[in-house]
């Protein structure tokens, strides 16, 4: 084995290992992305609330989140519906 082909071996090896070391981390990234692009296309999610009082459906209550303002903010106005 040649000095050239020494280092290309060397160098493949080196190579495969960052692509291995790196996978996680890529793989955390892409699936977020994911997440990101499909917030995208669907502005407004559903939300059911289930409430189960020993193992019977007590009440069931529907709320239409969108992504113009806050979750939180939108989940408080929601909540004066259930009292």
């Amino acid at each position: 084995m040649s000095e050239s082909e020494a280092l290309g071996t060397i160098y493949t090896f080196a190579m495969w290992v960052g692509v291995f070391i790196l996978l996680p981390f890529a793989w955390k990234f892409f699936y977020a992305l994911g997440f990101y692009i499909a917030g995208r296309f669907k502005k407004e999610q559903i939300f059911i609330i289930r409430h189960f009082h020993e193992g019977r459906l007590v009440s069931e209550k529907t709320i239409n989140l969108s992504l113009k303002s806050p979750i939180i903010k939108q989940l408080e106005n929601a909540g004066g519906e259930f009292k």
